[in-house]
């Protein structure tokens, strides 16, 4: 996937560790020509919106990530271009996300994928977005149509500091999407150690195997993240096929 926003991220082009593709659904906005692209995958669909950097297409092994270093900032679209509170959370648009609340927007209304804006501010890493919508009730384990919660995109995309948000606000850690994959096995397919040690803090299954029999360290030994793997290990993670 690719995500708009300030920071570098990386994020499966695929829902779990099966690895399939699909086609594209569209969302509720409606880019400028400067606005930032985003695609989102999942087991079933695609989802795309405009970008102003080229990602970089990294081979681990079954995963195959996308890579938005550098991001430029879109500029920002007018508010009253947005047609809902999920154009502005997809657009990276704080202040915008904060009027539309104040004037009623419904926090976790929902696009064709199942996106919330509280998934639009975890793929864009935002904090303070995460943060808000939390204050205003935005529900932390409403999940996608593939069954992909905030914790999970957070987990892969990061920073740390909202997978740790989102668990003081009652996020799972060990809630399963459709293919069976944790929020741990998602960060460890990613190699996102900071993730990894944040989710290991609040004690999750080690050892819980996705609908592939894959665990989490698994993930990270296929997808050579050494660090990740010996940071499992050494919080009991066990080490077999």
């Amino acid at each position: 996937m690719v995500f708009c926003g300030f920071l570098c991220f990386e994020i499966p082009l695929f829902a779990g560790p099966l690895g399939h593709k699909h086609k594209k659904s569209s969302t509720d906005t409606t880019p400028a020509s400067n606005t930032n692209q985003t695609v989102a995958a999942t087991s079933t669909n695609q989802t795309a919106v405009a970008t102003n950097t080229s990602p970089t297409v990294v081979s681990t092994g079954i995963h195959e990530v996308l890579r938005v270093t550098n991001a430029i900032p879109s500029v920002n679209v007018p508010i009253r271009e947005y047609k809902s509170i999920l154009s502005a959370a997809e657009n990276d648009d704080l202040p915008a996300v904060r009027m539309m609340i104040d004037k009623g927007a419904v926090v976790d209304s929902r696009n064709d994928r199942g996106y919330t804006a509280l998934i639009w501010a975890t793929l864009n890493g935002n904090l303070e977005m995460v943060r808000l919508l939390l204050d205003k009730g935005a529900a932390a384990n409403q999940h996608d149509v593939d069954g992909k919660t905030p914790l999970m995109y957070a987990a892969i995309n990061g920073p740390s500091t909202v997978v740790s948000l989102l668990l003081d606000r009652g996020a799972d850690v060990n809630a399963r999407d459709r293919d069976g994959t944790t929020a741990l096995m998602w960060a460890a397919s990613a190699g996102t150690d900071g993730s990894v040690t944040v989710l290991l803090g609040k004690k999750p299954y080690l050892d819980q195997r996705d609908h592939s029999g894959m665990t989490a360290v698994m993930w990270a030994d296929r997808n050579h993240h050494s660090g990740t793997s010996k940071l499992l290990l050494n919080a009991g993670a066990r080490d077999e096929p």
